[in-house]
């Protein structure tokens, strides 16, 4: 329902009440106002999402460069976000790990 909402959201058009009662009740909301707490949520997720992308982009571009390091970023910060565990190097983000380890000692 949360996705059902964002589209409506992103192409800045009005839901049909039902459709606005639907999402108030699915997402146990006392009254219409709080369908705003959606914007938050939504809007919450893709900063640190971001935050988290930017922050891996930092490791990740020296080594895979400019494309591939964006990509690789921001594929396992939305990994990470939604707990899915998928990496796209096969033995997670350990090699990243051990490094900055060992940088902090």
């Amino acid at each position: 329902m949360t996705f059902t909402v964002m589209l409506f959201l992103f192409i800045r058009r009005r839901m049909r009440l039902s459709t606005q009662l639907l999402a108030q009740e699915s997402l146990n909301l006392d009254n219409l106002s709080q369908l705003s707490v959606i914007k938050l949520i939504i809007l919450l997720s893709f900063i640190i999402q971001l935050v988290g992308s930017g922050l891996l982009f930092i490791d990740f571009y020296p080594r895979f460069g400019l494309t591939k390091g964006l990509w690789f970023s921001l594929f396992h910060a939305v990994s990470a976000f939604c707990n899915a565990g998928f990496d796209l190097f096969g033995n997670s983000l350990n090699p990243s790990r051990t490094i900055h380890t060992f940088l902090a000692s």
